[in-house]
């Protein structure tokens, strides 16, 4: 006779409201993704900052939140995940009610910091309190949830910040306040405290040396296309970055109780999970500011017309995450994972289709292919990095992948980006013949989609084939950043159907329930 050991499923309306927290969270850091993008001409003109500014502001959000995603899902684990998802509310909501305050460029750049810190400790904990009160096929209906949630904020960022731009640019942060109050009014008095390893040691070492080991590696990241990727700057944050992970490693290798399980570092799927989970995000975040940015400085439509013409995609996300989410519960990872990644890079490659002469219609099917990939993956991707682990670790599994998203996306912005200015600059130094400063002026500002503004510096003779250049010059661009992504998201989703594997997986996401059915065989406990 045997007895098998099995968690109890959460029980009750606090799993219920845990999920809406959770979603609700999410749903403003997603969103915070893309409405400071559109609210970025409104910012600059009203506290008078340089273009350098305006980088600061957007890298200071993405130093903040990568450096901490994986200290703060294993802290969690340890001093409690609902006390942690409190205070990352109380930090990113205060932080945003900074941002809109901010009346020179310095203070914005700081309360940005500061929101990517909160920012941190909410995305690495919400799943792993999903995980903690949802189990079985309950829990890919709460992912599917999580998952749509996180896609419609990205899609709809674009039509939410073009109306709150209309209004105020500040309100862009300020509408965080009443949503980050309500969320921590629930957190403090519905959702119940989960972590098992309270006895365990907290890893200050490890914490500090992944952190600033991340810092610095993002920070090289993300100013290399600025200052030059061989500049002693980039040079010196790079050997910095390897040096301190490195220690981290050791670190970890001779303690009782890490922060990180270096074991999951020789786990195929972990391996596999984490590659496409960084890919579709290096990916998707430059496809879509290149979309937006096409159809506002190419196209000519307002910020609040841009994001009407992508509810199409907001839609497919809802739909697809919906899906996927039932399905993360009954299909194996590796089919939804690996045809998530191929559906996104199709979609993208499609895109290589539109031409100068068409209008934002052109990109309509390429967007909704790769919105039904975008919706599909979160769901499974968010189950799975919880169940790689043990319960009382799904901090850490969480916090693990989202720094992989987290650096996938700083990576693809820069990479991409990068990739997408040189194209511009070859492009109008055929055209045009401009002087060295001249063309690298022009090159800027085309590649910030502010074409209008642009062709408005040049005489009104040329003004029409100036127009028509840099036009063309950014079409190139953006399809020279959507094949490059549709590739990737293609090779590493084909890769993901064959190096996921069921077995691999601490609790097996597709089991009915989770907890009575481990990935290989069934944790037995004879009985005398």
């Amino acid at each position: 006779m045997v007895i098998r050991k099995a968690g109890a499923a959460g029980v009750g309306v606090h799993r219920w409201w845990t999920l809406a927290t959770v979603c609700a969270a999410t749903f403003m850091l997603m969103l915070d993704l893309t409405v400071v993008n559109v609210a970025m001409p409104a910012i600059q003109v009203d506290l008078d900052a340089t273009f350098g500014d305006m980088q600061w502001v957007i890298d200071a959000y993405a130093l903040g939140l990568a450096a901490f995603l994986l200290s703060a899902g294993s802290l969690a684990d340890r001093v409690g995940r609902r006390k942690l998802f409190a205070l990352g509310l109380v930090v990113f909501t205060l932080a945003s009610v900074a941002c809109g305050l901010a009346t020179e460029p310095s203070l914005l750049i700081v309360a940005r910091g500061v929101q990517g810190i909160g920012a941190s400790i909410l995305y690495a904990v919400g799943p792993a309190l999903i995980a903690a009160e949802f189990h079985g096929r309950e829990r890919g209906s709460a992912f599917g949830i999580f998952g749509a949630i996180a896609g419609v904020a990205v899609a709809a960022g674009p039509l939410i910040g073009g109306a709150l731009t209309e209004l105020d640019w500040r309100w862009v942060f300020y509408i965080n306040l009443p949503v980050g109050l309500l969320a921590l009014l629930i957190v403090l008095t519905m959702v119940p405290e989960s972590a098992g390893r309270g006895d365990r040691p907290t890893d200050y070492a490890g914490l500090a040396l992944l952190s600033a080991g991340l810092f610095t590696l993002v920070f090289a990241i993300i100013r290399a296309p600025i200052v030059g990727w061989i500049s002693p700057t980039t040079g010196v944050a790079l050997a910095a970055s390897v040096a301190l992970l490195i220690g981290f490693v050791v670190v970890q290798s001779r303690i009782s109780y890490p922060m990180l399980d270096l074991a999951l570092l020789r786990n195929r799927t972990f391996d596999a999970l984490s590659a496409a989970t960084f890919t579709i995000n290096f990916a998707v975040l430059p496809v879509i500011l290149f979309g937006v940015l096409w159809m506002q400085g190419v196209l000519g439509l307002s910020a609040i017309e841009t994001g009407i013409r992508f509810l199409p995609l907001t839609v497919m996300l809802l739909l697809a995450a919906t899906v996927g989410g039932v399905l993360s519960a009954r299909v194996p990872t590796n089919l939804l994972i690996g045809a998530a990644l191929v559906l996104t890079g199709a979609g993208f490659l499609l895109l290589l289709g539109v031409d100068a002469n068409d209008s934002w219609t052109a990109a309509l099917v390429p967007f909704l292919v790769a919105g039904l990939g975008m919706g599909l993956f979160n769901p499974p991707r968010a189950n799975a990095s919880v169940a790689l682990v043990s319960a009382d670790d799904s901090g850490m599994g969480s916090g693990a992948n989202e720094t992989f998203q987290q650096v996938g996306a700083a990576l693809g912005i820069a990479v991409l980006g990068a990739v997408a200015h040189a194209s511009i600059n070859t492009a109008l130094s055929e055209d045009l013949g401009l002087s060295d400063t001249a063309l690298e002026t022009a090159s800027d500002a085309v590649a910030a989609g502010a074409i209008g503004p642009f062709v408005a510096t040049v005489p009104p003779d040329r003004a029409d084939a100036v127009g028509a250049a840099a036009a063309e010059a950014f079409l190139g661009a953006f399809a020279d950043v959507a094949m490059i992504g549709g590739i990737a998201c293609v090779v590493v989703g084909a890769a993901a159907f064959v190096l996921i594997r069921r077995r691999d997986f601490v609790l097996d996401p597709t089991a009915p329930d989770l907890e009575s059915r481990p990935s290989q065989e069934a944790q037995e406990t004879p009985v005398p």
